[in-house]
């Protein structure tokens, strides 16, 4: 049976923030260990060009309070405790907001750009309620979980720093 490959102009994606679709995580051994790479696909409906476009981002395999994967599934929703573990293949179809961040790296004279995520967070309801709807009834968090601190944005690093 054939296999063709087909040839496709590269463009990055512009740096911004779209709406997206997780389609694949799956392992990436990298030169600092073992990581996820994450794979969406742009399915705002403002940025017609970009609709279905592939972008991908890559975490760390560890959860912990200061990593970048702890910050992505609070995205979700999911918050982890000590020896949690959690399957990501269940975040796939499910729906986020991404940041993209472009870096340049020159290879025999070229420049060449790289549209990757750097930051994800949960997506923002487009629709109201109907008026039909009865209020939901507030929920208490368990109370093994931590309440949420405000950090002053003097005391965050620079990768951290989310404009969204």
């Amino acid at each position: 049976m054939p296999f063709y490959a087909q040839f496709h102009e590269y463009k990055p994606v512009p740096q911004g923030i779209y709406r997206a679709r997780v389609d694949k995580v799956e392992p990436h051994q990298s030169k600092y260990g073992e990581m996820v790479r994450w794979t969406f696909t742009i399915i705002d409906a403002s940025k017609p060009d970009l609709m279905n476009t592939g972008v991908s981002g890559l975490t760390s395999t560890k959860i912990s309070s200061k990593s970048k994967l702890y910050t992505w599934l609070q995205a979700f929703g999911i918050l982890l405790e000590q020896g949690q573990q959690f399957d990501l293949e269940s975040l796939l179809g499910r729906e986020c907001r991404i940041r993209i961040k472009n870096t340049v790296q020159v290879k025999d004279g070229n420049e060449l750009t790289f549209s990757n995520v750097d930051a994800i967070a949960p997506c923002v309801a487009t629709t109201a309620a109907p008026a039909a709807a009865a209020p939901a009834a507030p929920v208490a968090p368990p109370a093994s979980m931590a309440a949420a601190t405000n950090v002053p944005k003097s005391q965050l690093k620079e990768e951290e720093d989310f404009d969204f």
